[in-house]
């Protein structure tokens, strides 16, 4: 920072720039939180839980993981966050977090902008498209995930890899694998472009190596020893139609390739990549190697059987919005990269109007990311299911509710208010199936979700202690 300092005029702006958009968006995520508007996932309280329960001494604890988040992920950069959340909430820590993660990984973009087209102001205009692309601006309103911990390393990895600093290098490899085990596969990128580009041997084996033995580590032993009742979550659920399992999936895919291949060319995938390629440039980022990168990434986002895994729905009065979920955080950052590439390839072909043609590029590609980023001018967006998130309870009424709950209680409650419960002994969702829980909040859209039964069972065995302004506090009685 110090060299970028002395020799770089735009070191200042930039640095305004990176202060400005953290503390917005740090803010605007905040604020969310408090206004109960999170994302319907239930992965922040997960996560809220892992952070706050480490800081009281139950390492990665959380009630939904088998006791620890190791027996779904191998996520040891997580331990980062901890020191934090002894001074402000779990959950402020995540997003802050999150915004920093895009904000630090801005730098090496603005490096690598600015050696290759040689023009500050460019690198500049670039920088804030990348800062500004909706996989990342929308991490602020979704929900949190240990993958948006993963910027910085990539595109500090890539940096570093350009300039040939292997030691640097393998540093910041090595920290993105640290931040969860399939991040390694797209690590493991490095290898072939190495060989793409002559690098030594090392530049080639070293990544290789790494990846593959921490990948393998990963699924073999760290989380089987912590998850001893199913196999790996990245096999369950989303990738059904391939496989049960993680050797299923592989097999699979390479011995049914028309199977395969019926389900990466489906109409829907291709609505998902025009939503990645479109902020940068559309076709410009498939003009260049560094494109492989994203082949990890976007294989696993393609395969998925279920949009869900891909993009959240935002509707804003009749516009519909696709907004990429963390899944699409790897992809995002090569694309980007390889759209700088693909600008100097461009240049080296119009070097007459090398100027005129970067600063045409880079404002094309600014609008058409503040066009995709048109959810963040509401006053929160709307979802494509009201009945899951759009209820937001009285911020008042709801914290009353939650003052009265002891923090050695365990508590059952809509995602909405599940999401402030982080530092209950126990929280679940959603309250429209009761369990055997200290307490239950039930708001008026939940009652609509009971069934008789569990009307009956509710009444039965907890007793009303509390209600304010629609919102109801049981207690097993």
């Amino acid at each position: 920072m110090s060299e970028l300092q002395d020799q770089d005029k735009s070191f200042y702006p930039l640095v305004l720039i990176l202060i400005l958009y953290t503390v917005f968006f740090s803010a605007v995520a905040i604020w969310r939180y408090e206004h109960f508007l999170c994302d319907d996932s239930g992965d922040l309280l997960i996560f809220e839980q892992v952070i706050h329960n480490t800081t009281q001494g139950k390492w990665f604890y959380n009630n939904f993981s088998l006791n620890s988040h190791f027996g779904d992920h191998n996520s040891p950069m997580l331990a980062l966050l901890v020191p934090f959340a002894f001074l402000i909430p779990a959950p402020y820590v995540l997003y802050i977090f999150t915004v920093l993660s895009v904000s630090i990984s801005a730098i090496p973009i603005y490096l690598l902008s600015r050696d290759y087209l040689h023009d500050r102001s460019i690198a500049l205009l670039l920088t804030l498209s990348y800062l500004m692309l909706p996989t990342f601006v929308g991490q602020a309103y979704l929900s949190f995930h240990e993958m948006n911990l993963v910027l910085p390393f990539l595109t500090f990895a890539f940096y570093f890899f350009v300039r040939e600093n292997f030691c640097a290098f393998i540093a910041m490899f090595t920290m993105g694998m640290l931040v969860k085990e399939d991040v390694a596969l797209s690590l493991f990128m490095f290898a072939p472009y190495a060989l793409l580009k002559k690098r030594s041997l090392r530049w080639i084996v070293t990544p290789a190596v790494l990846s593959i033995a921490w990948f393998l580590l990963s699924i073999k032993v760290i989380i089987p020893f912590f998850n001893k009742s199913s196999s790996y979550a990245l096999a369950l659920g989303y990738f059904s139609d391939i496989g049960n399992s993680l050797s299923e999936i592989v097999i699979n895919t390479i011995t049914k390739p028309a199977k395969t291949l019926g389900m990466l060319l489906r109409p829907v995938n291709f609505q998902y990549l025009f939503l990645l390629l479109f902020p940068a440039g559309l076709i410009l980022p498939l003009l260049t190697a560094e494109i492989i990168f994203t082949v990890p990434s976007v294989f696993f986002n393609l395969l998925a059987g279920t949009q869900r895994f891909r993009f959240f729905t935002a509707i804003i009065d009749s516009d519909t919005i696709l907004i990429p979920r963390h899944m699409s955080l790897i992809a995002t950052v090569f694309i980007f990269i390889s759209t700088i590439l693909a600008i100097k390839k461009i240049i080296s072909y119009f070097p007459i109007l090398s100027k005129k043609t970067m600063l045409l590029i880079a404002l094309i590609l600014l609008c058409a990311v503040i066009y995709n980023d048109r959810f963040i001018f509401s006053k929160y967006f709307y979802y494509e299911d009201p009945s899951i998130v759009m209820y937001s309870p009285s911020i008042n009424s709801t914290n009353k509710i939650l003052s009265l709950i002891p923090s050695s209680a365990t508590v059952k409650s809509n995602i909405s208010i599940a999401n402030h419960l982080y530092d209950k002994r126990e929280a679940y969702y959603p309250a429209d199936k009761p369990v055997d829980s200290d307490y239950v909040i039930v708001t008026n859209q939940d009652t609509i979700k009971f069934n008789p039964d569990q009307i009956v069972k509710l009444s039965y065995e907890y007793k009303l202690i509390e209600s304010e302004n629609n919102i109801f506090l049981y207690k097993k009685i």
